[in-house]
C-alpha cells in the first residue's frame, strides 16, 4: 500500500503566530513575532560592493520577477535594502521565501550565506549580537545568467526546467532568443525572525496503512539543535474540527519524535471526482523558557500508487487521470491564489482531474489549491532536455531534487514525482535536431534521479524521466492523428495536442496591427518569436493558413479541436487497454503568444476548450464513423469513468431530423460497445445519455466536418 507524507516549509505554511509585525519584546511563552521586509529595495545592476548602496541605486518593489519589473537583463543584480532590528535577541536569521537563481547575503558588508535554486525557501544567520538600535544593511546578490555554452540547448548547467528553456518561452526554444524573458529576482517574501529557541524543521504524517475503515498513521517531527529541554504538544484535528489525536512530550532533549497512531474512520482525500479533498491538520506547539512556538500543517489520508498494469490508484481504488499540462506563469511572484483558483475553477469545468505541472515548479499557492480543490498533481522536476554530465551539475541536480520532496510531500494532491523531460538518451528527435547528439547523455544522471526519488518519497510512485516515447505527438509533430485510434503500448500519455491561433482581440494585444497579417518576412519572424510553428501548422497538420488572419485563427481553432476531440476519444476507448490516464498539452499559454493551451495567456477560450470538457466527461458516449458514399456508418460505444453504476440509461441519437433511441446499461469503470450501427446524413451527430429519470448524464456532439477530416 502507498502512503502519504507531510513535511514543514518554515514561513510560507507557518500559520501560528499571532502576528506577522514587530513587537518591542519577547514576553514569556511569547509566540516568535516576524518582520515582513517587503516591500521597496534599492537595486543596480552588475558587479558591486556589499557594504555601500551606489547613489545611482533605483526602486525596485520585492518580491518581484525583475523581468516584469521592466529590468531586462541577464546575469548579476544587486538588491540593498536598510533593516533595524526589531527585538532584542542573541541571533537573527533572515527568511527569503525564493530567490531566482543564485543568492548571495551580506549583512554589513560581510557574507552570511547563499543559496542556489529557484524554487526552495532558505534561511541565513546573521552575525551574533547584532545591535538593535541602529541601521543594518541587507544585501542580496542574484545571478540570473544565461547559458554560456555555445551548444547551451543540450549542455544548461542552470536547474530551472522550462524557465530557462522551452518552446513556449519568449524566444522559442532554438532561437537566438530563446532565453529572454529572465526569471531571476527576489520573486518570493522576505522575512526577519529572531532565533530564541528550538525549531521545527519537519512535520510528516504517513499512511502507513489503510483498512476496514481504519487508517494506521506515523507522525515523524525533526527539531533543529537543542540548547535545552523542550515541552512539545501536538493535535491533529478532523475536516470537521473535532480533535482525533492529541499527545504531549515533557523535557524532551530529541531532536527527533515519531509516534504511530490509528484513525478510526478515516475521512479520505481525493479527487473531486472519485470523492472528497478531506484536509487534516496539524497543530505542534513548542515550548522552552520564554519562548514558545505554534506550526499548524494541512495534510491529507490517503494512498497512492501503480499496479502492474500501469493503472493509478488512489486509496486503493482505480482511477482514470483525465489531465492536462500547464506553466501558470515563468514569473512566480505574479501568481496570486485568486489567479491561480480561477485556473482551476477552468480545469474542473473542463472535467480536468490531473494536472502535470510541467518541467518546473510554481508557486506554493498551487498546491495548497490542488490540496483543497481535490487536483491530483503530476509533479516535474525543473529539468527539460539536455544538461552538462558534470559532477557539480549533477550534485547541485540532487540537492535540489531532496529539497523538492522536501517541500512538497506533505501535499495529497501530488500523486507522482517525475525527475526529467525528455531526457536527450530517450528523445531520438535530438539524432536530427543536434550535430553534437549523444546517444547516452544524462542517462546515468536519470538513474540516480529514479533512485534518489525513491528513497527520498518510497510513498508515492515515481520516474527518474519522461520519455518521448510517452509524448504521442500524432498529427503535430508525426503522423495523422488518426494514429490514436490504433492500440497503445503505454498507459499514460503525458503530452498530446496541437498548436491553436487566439483570438484576434488576443492577438491584438501583442501584435502590431501591421504584424497582424500577412505572416509573412518580418511579420513570420515577429511570430516565430512568439512561439508560431508554421511549419508543423502547415507542412505536418495540412491546415490551410487561409486568406485572411480570421480564416487562420479559424482554421488552426478547428483543427486544434479536433485532435483533442478524436484523441482523447481513441485513448479513452482504450482504458486500461492498457490506457490509465491522459494529459493533453496544454492548458493556457503562459505570455503573450501563439501556442498549445485551449485558453490563451488572457484566459480565452479557443474552440478546444469546449470540446475537451465534452470529451473528458467523465462519462462519454462515443461515436466512431466511417464514411460510405453519402452517409456515415457509425458504431456507439460509452466509455464510464467513475465508480458508479448506471441501469436503465437511454441513449439517445439525433441527426438532423432523424432520431433513434435505445435502453442500456453502464458498468463502472467500463468501456460499453454496442452492436447498434447507425447512418448518419445530416451536418451534425448529437449523441445524449438520461439516466432512468430523464436526467442528462452526459453529450457529446459530432460536426460533418469532423467526420470529413479523418477522410484523407
Amino acid at each position: 500500500m502507498g502512503t502519504v507524507t507531510i513535511g514543514l516549509r518554515f514561513l510560507g505554511y507557518v500559520l501560528l503566530l499571532s502576528s506577522l509585525v514587530a513587537c518591542a519584546h519577547v514576553s514569556k511563552t511569547a509566540p516568535i513575532l516576524l518582520s515582513q521586509l517587503d516591500g521597496q529595495w534599492l537595486y543596480v545592476t552588475g558587479e558591486h560592493e556589499p557594504d555601500r548602496i551606489p547613489n545611482y541605486a533605483k526602486r525596485i518593489r520585492i518580491p518581484s520577477n525583475w523581468w516584469v519589473e521592466g529590468v531586462h537583463k541577464h546575469g548579476v543584480i544587486w538588491f540593498y535594502r536598510y533593516v533595524t532590528l526589531p527585538v532584542k535577541a542573541k541571533q537573527f536569521k533572515v527568511h527569503f521565501d525564493g530567490v531566482d537563481y543564485q543568492a548571495d547575503v551580506f549583512w554589513d558588508g560581510q557574507h552570511v550565506g547563499q543559496h542556489q535554486g529557484y524554487f526552495s525557501p532558505f534561511e541565513v544567520m546573521l552575525p551574533k549580537h547584532t545591535s538593535m538600535n541602529q541601521q543594518h544593511l541587507l544585501a542580496v546578490r542574484v545571478d540570473s545568467p544565461k547559458e554560456d555554452s555555445v551548444h547551451w540547448h543540450q549542455n544548461k548547467r542552470l536547474i530551472k526546467g522550462v524557465l530557462s528553456h522551452h518552446d513556449t518561452r519568449p524566444g522559442g526554444a532554438w532561437s537566438l532568443s530563446g532565453q529572454d524573458g529572465n526569471t531571476g529576482g527576489v520573486w518570493g517574501s522576505v522575512w526577519l525572525k529572531p532565533v530564541l529557541g528550538a525549531e521545527l524543521d519537519h512535520v510528516r504524517v504517513t499512511t502507513l496503512h489503510l483498512e476496514n475503515q481504519k487508517a494506521q498513521l506515523e507522525l515523524h517531527l525533526t527539531f533543529g539543535q537543542l540548547n535545552q529541554p523542550m515541552n512539545v504538544g501536538v493535535e491533529i484535528h478532523a475536516p470537521d474540527g473535532s480533535i482525533v489525536y492529541r499527545k504531549r512530550w515533557l523535557n524532551q532533549t530529541e531532536t527527533e519524535i515519531q509516534e504511530s497512531f490509528v484513525l478510526e474512520d478515516p475521512m479520505l482525500w481525493s479527487s473531486w471526482d472519485y470523492g472528497d479533498a478531506h484536509l487534516y491538520r496539524v497543530h505542534i506547539r513548542v515550548e522552552q523558557e520564554k519562548y514558545q512556538q505554534t506550526y499548524e500543517q494541512h495534510f491529507g489520508v490517503r494512498t497512492i500508487e501503480r499496479d502492474t498494469k500501469g493503472r493509478w490508484l488512489l486509496n486503493g481504488t482505480p482511477v482514470f487521470l483525465r489531465g492536462t499540462n500547464h506553466i501558470p506563469s515563468l514569473y512566480l511572484s505574479k501568481l496570486t491564489k485568486s489567479s491561480l483558483r480561477h485556473d482551476f475553477i477552468l480545469m474542473k469545468e473542463a472535467n480536468i482531474n490531473a494536472v502535470r505541472v510541467h518541467a518546473h515548479i510554481t508557486s506554493p499557492l498551487f498546491y495548497d489549491l490542488a490540496d483543497e480543490m481535490g487536483i491530483m498533481v503530476w509533479q516535474d522536476f525543473p529539468l527539460q532536455w539536455g544538461y552538462q554530465d558534470q559532477l557539480a551539475v549533477h550534485a547541485s541536480i540532487m540537492f535540489q531534487l531532496e529539497e523538492m520532496v522536501n517541500l512538497l510531500q506533505h501535499h495529497p494532491s501530488i500523486i507522482f514525482w517525475n525527475g526529467h523531460n525528455e531526457a536527450p538518451w530517450s528523445a531520438l528527435w535530438m539524432k536530427d535536431k543536434y550535430p553534437h547528439y549523444y546517444p547516452d547523455q544524462n542517462k546515468q544522471l536519470d538513474q540516480q534521479i529514479a533512485l534518489k526519488l525513491q528513497m527520498l518519497d518510497p510513498t508515492r510512485p515515481s520516474q527518474g524521466n519522461s520519455p518521448s516515447s510517452e509524448h504521442l505527438w500524432f498529427g503535430w509533430y508525426s503522423d495523422h492523428y488518426q494514429k490514436f485510434s490504433q492500440p497503445q503500448s503505454i498507459s499514460t500519455v503525458s503530452e498530446l495536442g496541437a498548436q491553436a491561433v487566439p483570438n484576434i482581440e488576443t492577438l491584438k494585444t501583442f501584435f502590431k496591427p501591421e504584424q497582424l497579417w500577412p505572416i509573412q518576412g518580418d511579420n513570420a519572424d515577429v511570430w516565430k518569436y512568439h512561439n508560431f510553428q508554421k511549419r508543423e501548422l502547415t507542412q505536418n497538420a495540412l491546415v490551410s493558413m487561409g486568406k485572411s488572419l480570421e480564416e487562420l485563427v479559424k482554421n488552426s481553432q478547428v483543427y486544434q479541436a479536433h485532435l483533442i476531440q478524436y484523441a482523447v476519444e481513441n485513448l479513452r476507448l482504450q482504458m486500461w487497454q492498457p490506457i490509465a490516464g491522459i494529459f493533453q498539452f496544454m492548458f493556457a499559454e503562459h505570455w503573450p503568444s501563439i501556442g498549445w493551451g485551449v485558453l490563451d495567456y488572457q484566459r480565452q477560450q479557443k474552440k478546444g476548450y469546449q470540446v475537451l470538457k465534452q470529451a473528458y466527461q467523465p462519462i462519454l458516449p462515443v461515436a466512431q464513423c466511417v464514411p460510405q458514399q453519402e452517409t456515415w456508418q457509425c458504431s456507439l460505444s460509452v466509455v464510464n469513468d467513475s465508480m458508479r453504476y448506471y441501469s436503465n440509461v437511454t441513449l439517445e441519437v439525433r441527426d438532423g431530423s432523424q432520431f433513434f433511441s435505445t435502453v442500456v446499461e453502464i458498468n463502472r469503470q467500463t468501456v460499453t460497445s454496442f452492436s447498434i450501427s447507425y447512418p448518419v446524413s445530416g451536418k451534425q451527430l448529437h449523441l445524449l445519455l438520461r439516466d432512468h429519470a430523464g436526467h442528462v448524464l452526459a453529450e457529446n456532439i459530432y460536426t460533418k466536418a469532423y467526420f470529413k477530416a479523418l477522410v484523407k
